[in-house]
């Protein structure tokens, strides 16, 4: 076979894959979503309030890091907005992001927001699965968020979806917003191979984790489903968190009624991921152009790393976002 056909193949290959993954992040997310339409409630009418908490963990006590950068714009923009103030807006990082440290954010969350008000809860960091506690799970695993002092001890301090859930049930607002972007490294909790450094096994998380947080008023947005990784890159961060920030500055508004949603933005971080995995594609094919050989890089690279991750992890590696959404109509997040 030349090298011309295998080119072909590749690239074909390369965009069915491209496709599929498209077709499965819309099936995934046939929550609704309806961007056309206004959100129910107005951002300001004197009484409605924002409070928001940031959760990012950039370096941990035991050295593991993560990229700060998108994190960083996307708390610029909400304060660059006409409803947000610092006042209501806490930024909790590295040292301060401890068990406790977000157990008070929350508990604070929940004593300034009242049934008028729209709270939204951002976390960054790692994320893994620990042995069930209390049998409620059905795969045996609960989901656990990883603070900064986490420590591969029997004591180890972790917050357990079953417990998040908990506190978060604390808050009595109009409307909640809840996203996570999580990375899962080798060095905290297992290693299995280089790779686990830039990705967090997400197989049943998104489930599990959307099953014990869910409720009524709120939308879920986390960066990955099921059977499927996340890919934080070391410079920019996640794909989730930079499509947010990018639609906290006024990208998501599409029916330009300067309010962004939580179901605009969440639509904006899907454009995001489509563009990324469609420029794999068309890199490759323009390399086609100039040599059928260069065609073969990009197709047998995705190709490679898809075989080694799912070796290791039983989970592919190029994944979309998805949504819980139990909110009545679109809940306002930004005024721009």
């Amino acid at each position: 076979m030349t090298c011309e056909k295998i080119a072909t193949i590749l690239v074909s290959l390369l965009i069915i894959s491209t496709v599929v993954s498209t077709v499965q992040a819309i099936n995934l997310n046939s929550a609704k979503i309806s961007i056309l339409k206004n959100p129910p409630h107005p951002l300001k009418n004197g009484e409605t309030h924002y409070w928001g908490v940031i959760i990012g963990i950039f370096e941990y006590k035991n050295g593991a890091q993560l990229p700060s950068s998108a994190v960083d714009k996307m708390f610029n923009a909400m304060l660059s907005s006409k409803n947000w103030n610092r006042d209501n807006l806490r930024f909790i990082t590295n040292e301060k992001a401890t068990k406790e440290g977000i157990r008070s954010a929350i508990r604070w969350l929940a004593s300034v927001s009242d049934e008028n008000d729209f709270v939204f809860f951002y976390y960054n960091g790692h994320c893994s699965q620990f042995p069930d506690d209390n049998g409620d799970e059905k795969d045996g695993k609960d989901e656990a968020l990883i603070p900064y002092e986490y420590n591969s001890s029997k004591e180890n301090p972790i917050i357990r979806d079953d417990e998040l859930g908990q506190w978060l049930d604390e808050i009595k607002a109009k409307g909640l917003c809840l996203a996570f972007d999580t990375c899962h490294s080798g060095g905290l909790v297992e290693e299995k191979s280089h790779l686990s450094s830039d990705y967090i096994r997400v197989k049943d998380i998104s489930n599990g984790f959307i099953n014990d947080i869910k409720g009524d008023n709120r939308v879920i947005i986390v960066s990955s489903g099921e059977k499927f990784l996340t890919y934080i890159d070391r410079a920019f961060g996640g794909l989730l968190t930079i499509g947010l920030g990018n639609a906290f500055k006024g990208l998501a508004d599409f029916n330009q009624d300067k309010i962004c949603t939580a179901e605009e933005a969440f639509t904006l971080t899907e454009i995001f991921h489509i563009a990324a995995y469609s420029g794999l594609t068309a890199s490759s094919i323009a390399m086609g152009f100039i040599n059928p050989v260069l065609a073969l890089c990009i197709p047998a690279a995705v190709i490679i790393v898809e075989l080694i991750t799912y070796l290791n992890y039983h989970s592919f590696a190029f994944s979309f976002a998805i949504m819980y959404d139990n909110y009545d109509g679109e809940l306002p997040i930004i005024e721009l």
